[in-house]
């Protein structure tokens, strides 16, 4: 059976190979690692405070993926093989673009969590240990499993195995997108420029190569999915049904959202095979969507019993915004968290342009396939996971913390958005090759016209993606900085709890202390604890807020009242503002003057108090 679309020898395309072109493909690779060096210089001008880093790190990213991008649309590929070795290529610098933010440890919050999670799996030998860090984390152990597994085989530390669990993810995700793509297509260049567009996912970069237990479950969702269309081709036998059951199974204690998008898109093409009436075919479908379904029912029923609770303030937050909305009670985006400086206007227009374009391939790219493929049963699922491109616009305009949310939806809906795109984009290179033997357009034009979409497309992903614009280079600390405020002074307060006080106390503290203690100091920071930093001293709504949140210990950071939140907020679950001052260093003192507060660290920035015996408690 064909695929989706045609393949090379049915549209007339085949690639002229040529192994003298194969030094041209080794041209592209190193040109594209030329840029690659380029963002590590930018990064290492960041962390050293300079002020030409701007000037690298652009160029850098154009040339670590354009050229790329440029070679994989091109006819002229060595070999049928060619396209699969620049993914790779292209895979493997963002791996090192993404390690060379921070190549001594980890920095970004969420990968600290699960490092936390392996570190107290190595050490209590389970992997059902609490992570005060992260509390759902011991319900979707995979990840820790794993890396746990090789610190504790090889010798070497958890953060060193946590990058390398990462890196090897990331590459296991990228086969698993060529191959899924190849197989939806039966062409290995459509395949490539499918994997190119994927890549410029606004949380591809860093969010989808991080050290989080999402990034162990997408491959085998992709896996999943992949087999489910090899039944499409008439495969057969009991090895399929194996592999399904071993990737449902790697998904499903691996993590929740992909565990439910994996049920959900099983369940989809098994209704397009149901709908079509041709029972012969659809119970393999269905009962892959059956035994996924099952297994993530079973898991959460038995293991994550929290998952309901992980989730319910998320559903209520996205209900409320969204009928504030509709009766017109607030603003579109308005709570989304707002960074002390302005989004440039660059920034705005390259994520507009790269929205736009983008669009128009997805809605062009959807009718060419309903008109070439109507009748195939996976068109129209395809063509509605990438129609999910406007719903991520619509999410990130219209709720509160949308951006967040449509950040990582992104992840799973760009996997039928780069399909559908990359199909209308080879179309329109066919059509504009046709026009130029008819000379109506110049070949300059198609080929200047190909590196202009492929240059939005990266930077507009850069530019809506994350880090934000005050995090895309490492530099000096911020409050409420994320992966920015983890620096030495932090860090060193943060170990300084575990190793001096013990793990597992109640604390109070900025989001940058929140971070860190939790993870580094495996202590077990509180939210809601902004009423005790606003300069009042001891009264009875600071009481009651000590007690009922038994409330330990309190970090304080003196630069809060010197520098403006990154992220618009200073402390966990404070409703995002824009702030037109720092806190009043008065303030952030007056724990000194409350009787009985013990001052137990002091490093300069840093304040840790001991409230244990204080007149909040008594």
């Amino acid at each position: 059976m064909t695929g989706v679309v045609s393949s090379r020898r049915d549209t007339g395309d085949q690639p002229r190979v040529d192994p003298g072109r194969v030094w041209g493909m080794y041209g592209v690779i190193a040109l594209s690692f030329i840029g690659t060096v380029m963002i590590a210089l930018a990064y290492a001008g960041g962390r050293n405070g300079v002020a030409w880093p701007q000037w690298l790190f652009w160029p850098g990213h154009v040339l670590a993926y354009v050229p790329i991008a440029y070679r994989a649309s091109s006819r002229h590929l060595s070999s049928a093989r060619e396209g699969l070795v620049l993914v790779l290529a292209l895979a493997l610098n963002q791996i090192l673009i993404k390690w060379m933010y921070s190549p001594l440890m980890l920095e970004f919050p969420d990968e600290l969590q699960h490092w936390r999670g392996t570190v107290n799996l190595i050490e209590n030998g389970t992997w059902d240990t609490p992570n005060l860090a992260l509390p759902i984390a011991p319900s979707y152990p995979a990840l820790e499993l794993v890396g746990g597994a090789i610190a504790s085989s090889t010798g070497i530390s958890a953060m060193t195995a946590a990058f390398l669990v990462a890196a090897l993810l990331r590459l296991l995700q990228v086969l698993a997108l060529y191959a899924l793509f190849e197989r939806l297509s039966s062409d290995d260049r459509l395949a490539a420029v499918a994997s190119v567009i994927y890549v410029a996912n606004p949380h591809y970069l860093f969010f989808d190569g991080m050290y989080i237990y999402q990034t162990i479950a997408l491959p085998f969702l992709i896996g999943a999915v992949w087999l489910v269309r090899r039944w499409h081709h008439g495969a057969r036998g009991g090895t399929p049904w194996v592999l399904l059951v071993v990737f449902a199974a790697v998904v499903t204690v691996s993590h929740h959202v992909t565990s439910f998008v994996l049920v959900a898109a099983l369940a989809a093409l098994a209704l397009t095979y149901l709908g079509r009436r041709q029972l012969r075919t659809a119970w393999r479908p269905a009962l892959a969507a059956l035994i996924a379904t099952g297994m993530v029912l079973a898991w959460v029923r038995t293991i994550a019993t929290t998952v309901g609770y992980y989730f319910g303030p998320v559903a209520g937050e996205l209900i409320a915004s969204a009928r504030r909305f509709l009766l017109f009670e607030q603003e579109a985006g308005e709570g989304s968290p707002a960074p002390p400086l302005e989004v440039s206007l660059a920034d705005r227009a390259f994520t507009l342009a790269s929205l736009a374009l983008l669009g128009w391939l997805v809605v062009s790219g959807a009718l060419m396939l309903w008109r070439q493929r109507g009748r195939d049963r996976w068109t129209v699922p395809m063509i509605a996971g990438a129609g999910g491109l406007f719903a991520m616009v619509a999410l990130r305009v219209l709720v509160a913390d949308g951006a967040e949310l449509a950040g990582r939806a992104a992840t799973f809906v760009y996997i039928p958005v780069a399909f559908v795109a990359s199909q209308r984009a080879l179309e329109w290179q066919r059509r504009q090759l046709r026009s130029r033997a008819r000379r109506r357009w110049p070949e300059s034009f198609t080929r200047t016209a190909r590196l202009g979409m492929a240059t939005v497309l990266l930077i507009g992903g850069l530019t809506s993606g994350w880090p934000p614009s005050w995090g895309r280079l490492p530099g000096p600390f911020l409050p409420s900085g994320f992966e920015r405020s983890v620096e030495p002074e932090w860090l060193a307060a943060a170990r300084w709890t575990g190793e001096g006080l013990g793990p597992g106390h109640r604390w109070a503290a900025d989001f940058s202390g929140y971070v860190l203690i939790s993870t580094m100091g495996n202590q077990d920071p509180v939210r809601g604890v902004s009423p005790l930093y606003q300069g009042q001293g001891v009264t009875p709504a600071t009481q009651e807020l000590v007690r009922q949140q038994a409330i330990h210990f309190l970090a304080v950071d003196l630069r809060t009242s010197q520098q403006l939140p990154a992220a618009g907020f200073y402390f966990p679950d404070e409703t995002p503002t824009t702030y037109t001052e720092p806190l009043p260093r008065a303030w952030l003192e007056v724990f000194d003057q409350v009787e009985r507060v013990s001052r137990i660290y002091d490093s300069g920035n840093i304040r840790l108090y001991d409230l244990r015996e204080s007149a909040y408690v008594y």
